[in-house]
């Protein structure tokens, strides 16, 4: 094996470590913040880093196994994997554009992210709950509409756009504090490997200006290929989560319906009359008068 295939399997192997831990950072941070009920989610930090240094198919794919994996503890977890997919594409094409190697660029990503996470994931939320989901967020958003004197809803949005731009930059600013540790070859090596291309990769190739036709339906293929994987995922498994949550809540419905019928007939009938009432059979007196 020769010096350019062990580099080469280095960089998968450190591609793949990096997926995986763009993973785990998002489960862990999502369920550290989810106990703690904090207002701000920092979920999404392992697939903008991993969007930004591998790509749009390393960043929807992080972002899709977060999801599903977050889902295992919290089923209306899933619901957002849309939103991370959004981000992923966000932060992939930015970087692909080369937007992100300017500092203004990293302002753009933060604007854009809150705009995906504060808006469409705070909309998402209220239909799921027709309130915030955390416990902060909900006290927070009260007393926000009660002093501002506008709709809860409102109040919530609002809340969820200025807590969404601080999760954003800490998010922006960790991935790229990670990301000046990473060797630009080594990202751009990935990105190349990733579009299928077929050259020798150097420190200061650059795929953006030599892009044919070719490669560019290679890559909206693969995106649609996706997209369409995505959508069909998620049919099945809000689907199932549906189903999950209307029968959970049927069940608690019915219970609490029977609790209360039992209870409003213990007030009424006399247990202790059970037995003579059905020794004569419905002819009791007592009971004619109840």
């Amino acid at each position: 094996m020769g010096a350019r295939d062990q580099k080469f399997d280095r960089i998968s192997l450190f591609h793949v470590i990096l997926v995986i831990s763009g993973i785990i950072l998002n489960v862990v941070l999502a369920n550290i913040t989810g106990s703690m009920g904090l207002p701000i989610f920092l979920d999404s930090i392992g697939t903008i880093l991993v969007a930004w240094q591998c790509g749009m198919i390393s960043g929807v794919l992080t972002a899709l196994v977060s999801s599903f994996i977050c889902g295992l503890f919290s089923p209306l977890s899933i619901y957002y994997s849309l939103v991370n997919i959004m981000m992923a594409l966000l932060t992939s094409g930015f970087s692909f554009k080369g937007i992100l190697e300017k500092r203004i660029g990293k302002l753009y990503l933060i604007l854009g992210l809150t705009a995906v996470g504060g808006l469409f994931g705070s909309i998402i939320e209220w239909l799921l709950n027709g309130e915030p989901d955390r416990f902060y967020m909900i006290k927070m958003t009260e007393n926000f509409s009660n002093n501002m004197r506008i709709s809860v809803f409102s109040a919530f949005l609002l809340l969820s756009i200025f807590f969404s731009f601080i999760d954003k930059v800490i998010t922006v600013l960790i991935a790229w504090g990670v990301s000046t540790f990473i060797p630009k070859y080594v990202s751009e090596t990935i990105w190349y490997r990733t579009l299928q291309k077929d050259y020798k990769i150097s420190k200061d190739d650059s795929f953006r200006d030599d892009e044919s036709y070719k490669k560019r339906r290679k890559i909206r293929v693969k995106l649609l290929v996706i997209l369409a994987a995505e959508a069909i995922l998620l049919t099945i498994i809000i689907a199932w989560v549906s189903v999950s949550i209307y029968m959970d809540f049927t069940r608690r419905d019915r219970i609490e319906v029977a609790n209360g019928q039992a209870k409003s007939v213990a007030g009424i009938v006399d247990g202790d009359y059970i037995d003579d009432y059905i020794e004569e059979r419905g002819q009791s007196e007592e009971y004619e008068l109840t």
